[in-house]
């Protein structure tokens, strides 16, 4: 698939751009724990974009993302200690297929 292909639309970088931006001047007047919440929006907005245009495990840990992980609007539902628990295992497991697809795209020293 060609990069250009891949690429955010025009329109969903603005959606983001003005919600990062938005995000950042709430958290001046916010409570502390809901820029934890807004971050976790920013990376699901993401992730529902790029799950369809993602493959293999990239695409089932985007769509599993976004199902499962609280956002501001679930904020004051959510036990903190067991969210933080939650989020240290995805960034775990996204880290384990960042490893897993570089290793896969570095050239054999084979001869």
């Amino acid at each position: 698939m060609e990069h250009s292909e891949l690429a955010l639309t025009e329109d969903e970088a603005l959606e983001h751009i003005a919600y990062l931006l938005t995000s950042a001047e709430g958290g001046v007047t916010e409570p502390q724990d809901y820029a934890i919440y807004r971050l976790v929006s920013a990376a699901d907005r993401i992730a529902r974009i790029w799950a369809p245009r993602a493959s293999g495990e990239l695409a089932t840990f985007l769509d599993n993302l976004g199902t499962q992980m609280p956002t501001e609007a679930t904020r004051l539902d959510v036990d903190l200690e067991g969210f933080l628990k939650y989020l240290g295992e995805q960034i775990a497991e996204l880290a384990r297929i960042v490893k897993n697809r570089s290793s896969a795209e570095e050239p054999s020293n084979e001869s």
